[in-house]
């Protein structure tokens, strides 16, 4: 490595230093703020709500001060050789099965003791986190099946379910599909424009023979539950760290969006599906040696989710554009490829301009104009408010969890930078670092 980048990696750290410093500050500052502005305007519902999100964020900011003051690692957790992974296993499968035997006895319900049985297999797919033997597919293979359990006990159990108002559209169209063997047509929706999702629970009906309905249900289970095995290696290849990725995996099919969505996969959580596919392949391209496979695998991903939902993509756009500024912030390595994402925007904006330019026309032209944008919006207010905001906190604890770990892979991040710089520079100077930077060496050492 030359003298100058050896330079700009050590500017980089001194940078990241200085931010991971200053944003717990700032994040501080702002939830306290926050809650006096809240109190002071008579508006205390809000910052009831604000309990379960701004409590953790400021405890999490405070400790991981204190981590960096007192230069604690996190890269490393404690395995515990006294737990068996076999016998973890058989509690699994016997608590599994009694879970569905729980369902087949309360058919069109899901009594109290059935939350039992899926609380004690997360709880031994919890500790294999923690052995010294883990199997990350044992542990997909156990987190897949309670994802699909509580997916069909909802979907498949409940005689009238039908899930969000959202749902009962999308079987229409996907009927509709099924039944003419086209496309629907664009006087009948904007979908006509983005017609995968209906197509595909349309092929599905065809294929197994049974309703839409039924279909649609059966298939975006696994489908969505499979998320969980790209999202693992998307936060390996981040931290770097196999129980830390496992863990974050279990706490994302635990949550209440993901549990709500499960039963609910429509258009725009296809959507997502394919989001976090495509950013596996991204990162993938970097760490495999066949790249070939993975680019076009890429370009395919990326086709199927501008047609899959309308305005999805624009969120993830505005992910990717923050992740390419971290990257040339830190200056590390570039994981997101500049022309893929060129590609990106050329692609669904071609489309919309293009093909659905319809889709645009309808989408973009009530906001456009200006009289519209006078309108007056009314809030609710008052007790029932405050009384919303108090029964909502438990509803956001999960939220709580997540932004206290939040911060902590920002610190396995800086980590590996600096584990990068060090190897930096014995490369320049193998016999001694510091002749070439001292300053540099010596900062990396406070570090």
């Amino acid at each position: 490595m030359s003298e100058e980048t050896g330079l700009t990696y050590v500017g980089n750290t001194r940078l990241m230093k200085v931010i991971s410093f200053l944003f717990p500050i700032a994040i501080i500052l702002a939830v306290i703020l926050t809650f006096v502005w809240m109190f002071a305007t008579e508006k205390p519902a809000y910052a009831i709500r604000g309990l379960f999100t701004g409590v953790p964020a400021v405890v999490s900011c405070f400790f991981i001060l204190y981590i960096y003051r007192k230069d604690v690692s996190l890269h490393d957790i404690d395995s515990f050789p006294s737990i068996n992974i076999r016998s973890l296993t058989y509690v699994f499968g016997i608590f599994y099965l009694g879970s569905i035997a729980a369902l087949l006895l309360s058919s069109g319900s899901r009594p109290w003791y059935y939350f039992v049985f899926i609380l004690v297999t997360y709880l031994s797919v919890f500790l294999q986190i923690f052995s010294e033997k883990v199997k990350p597919h044992l542990f997909f293979w156990s987190l897949f099946l309670i994802m699909v359990n509580l997916t069909y006990s909802v979907t498949l159990n409940y005689d009238f379910y039908f899930g969000t108002t959202d749902i009962l559209p999308h079987i229409f169209l996907s009927e509709f599909t099924a039944v003419t063997g086209q496309t629907i047509p664009i006087s009948l929706s904007d979908y006509a424009f983005f017609p995968l999702y209906h197509i595909l629970v349309a092929e599905s009906s065809q294929i197994m023979n049974l309703s839409t309905k039924t279909s649609l249900f059966l298939i975006t289970a696994p489908i969505y539950a499979i998320t969980i095995v790209f999202l693992y290696y998307l936060f390996n290849y981040i931290t770097h760290n196999r129980q830390i990725s496992l863990l974050s995996c279990l706490l994302f099919s635990a949550s209440s969006i993901v549990l709500y969505y499960s039963t609910n996969v429509i258009t725009r959580t296809m959507s997502f599906v394919a989001f976090i596919i495509l950013l596996y392949l991204i990162y993938s391209v970097n760490f495999k040696e066949e790249k070939f496979s993975l680019k076009t695998l890429s370009i395919i991903v990326l086709l199927f989710l501008t047609l899959v939902h309308n305005v999805s993509i624009l969120q993830f756009v505005l992910l990717i554009i923050i992740m390419l500024a971290s990257e040339y912030i830190i200056g590390s390595a570039n994981y997101v490829s500049k022309p893929f994402f060129l590609l990106l925007n050329v692609t669904f904006t071609s489309y919309w301009f293009f093909a659905a330019y319809l889709f645009m026309q309808r989408s973009l032209t009530p906001r456009l104009q200006s009289h519209l944008l006078d309108s007056i919006v009314l809030t609710a207010g008052g007790s029932d408010v405050l009384e919303e905001g108090l029964i909502s906190l438990i509803g956001l604890l999960d939220k709580s969890v997540f932004l206290f770990f939040c911060p902590y892979r920002n610190r396995l991040s800086s980590e590996k930078l600096q584990e990068k710089l060090c190897f930096s520079f014995r490369t320049v100077c193998p016999a001694n670092p510091h002749v070439l930077y001292p300053e540099s060496s010596q900062y990396y050492l406070a570090v």
